[in-house]
């Protein structure tokens, strides 16, 4: 088994290059008024799809984990394309699901 998501030392990386202070304080300011929010959900995933879809709505956001699925998708098929006839499962955080699939499937919009 081995991780397919950003390493710690390439994520800080492009945390650092990437993130501003702009886009920290968005971050931080549109996660506390989410924590005060009333969610009438019906399920956890729809949850976890609902709260990426309001964080996705700060750039710095949407930049780090565009480039979490960008590199869960070049391992995926770097995985698969070495395995021979073995079989790669990938398991990923739900809120990536779509994103990856999307990606996978040559319907990446970025």
């Amino acid at each position: 088994m081995e991780g397919i998501d950003l390493d710690e030392e390439t994520f800080g990386n492009y945390y650092g290059d990437n993130f501003r202070v702009g886009d920290l304080v968005r971050y931080i300011t549109r996660k506390r008024r989410m924590m005060r929010r009333n969610f009438n959900l019906n399920s956890p995933e729809e949850f976890v799809m609902e709260w990426k879809s309001n964080m996705d709505k700060n750039p710095g956001t949407k930049k780090m984990e565009d480039s979490r699925v960008r590199e869960i998708c070049r391992r995926i098929v770097e995985n698969a394309n070495h395995g021979g006839s073995e079989r790669t499962i990938a398991v990923i955080e739900y809120e990536f699901k779509n994103d990856v699939e999307d990606s996978l499937h040559g319907r990446d919009e970025s």
